[in-house]
C-alpha cells in the first residue's frame, strides 16, 4: 500500500519537459560539476608540475644532484600527474546500469583501492620531493627540528586525506543500504 500512495505521488508531480538535445548537452563532460572540477585541479597541477619539472634542473640545482634523485623526483611527480588522470577516469566511466546498486557496490569498492592509491602517492610524492631537497645538506638541530615538524604536518593531512575518503565511501555504502531497505 505505501509503494502504491509512493507511485501515485510520483505520477503526480508535473515533469519538465527537455529536449533529446538538452538532454544529451546534460551528459556531456564540461557541464558534470565533479568532472569540471576534476579536471581543473588536474589541469592546474600538470602546467604546475610542468613548469617545475621544466625549471627545477637548472634552478633548483638539480645539475648537482645525483641522476638517481633526479630520476626519483621525475618519477614521483609523474606518478602523481598519472594518479589525478587515474580518478578522472574513475569518476567519468561510472555509468549506472539497471542494477544501481551494484553498481554504487562496484564503484565504492573502486573508490577504496583508489583511496589506497591516493594515500600512497601522496607518500611517494612528499619522499620524492624530501629526498631532492635534503640531498647535500648539512642537517643541524635547527634542520632536523623542521623536517620533524613537516612529517607531523603531512601525517596530519595524510590523516585528513584518508578520513575524507572514508567520508565519501561511507555516503555511498549509506546509499546502498537505503537500496537495500527498498
Amino acid at each position: 500500500m505505501e509503494n502504491d500512495k509512493l507511485k501515485s505521488i510520483w505520477n503526480s508531480v508535473p515533469t519538465v519537459q527537455k529536449s533529446n538535445t538538452e538532454l544529451t548537452e546534460m551528459l556531456k563532460e564540461r557541464n558534470h560539476p565533479v568532472l569540471k572540477a576534476i579536471k581543473k585541479q588536474a589541469l592546474f597541477e600538470l602546467v604546475a608540475f610542468s613548469i617545475f619539472l621544466f625549471c627545477y634542473y637548472s634552478m633548483l640545482d638539480g645539475t648537482e644532484k645525483p641522476l638517481l634523485i633526479n630520476l626519483l623526483l621525475a618519477f614521483a611527480i609523474v606518478v602523481n600527474m598519472f594518479h589525478h588522470l587515474k580518478g578522472y577516469r574513475l569518476q567519468q566511466h561510472f555509468r549506472a546500469s539497471e542494477n544501481i546498486k551494484d553498481d554504487l557496490k562496484s564503484f565504492a569498492a573502486k573508490l577504496k583501492t583508489y583511496q589506497l592509491e591516493t594515500i600512497i602517492n601522496k607518500i611517494v610524492f612528499v619522499a620524492g620531493m624530501g629526498v631532492f631537497f635534503t640531498n647535500g645538506i648539512k642537517f643541524t638541530a635547527n634542520k632536523w627540528l623542521a623536517i620533524g615538524i613537516i612529517l607531523i604536518i603531512f601525517t596530519i593531512q595524510l590523516v585528513l586525506l584518508n578520513r575524507i575518503w572514508m567520508n565519501r565511501i561511507r555516503k555511498i555504502k549509506a546509499t546502498i543500504g537505503e537500496f537495500e531497505k527498498a
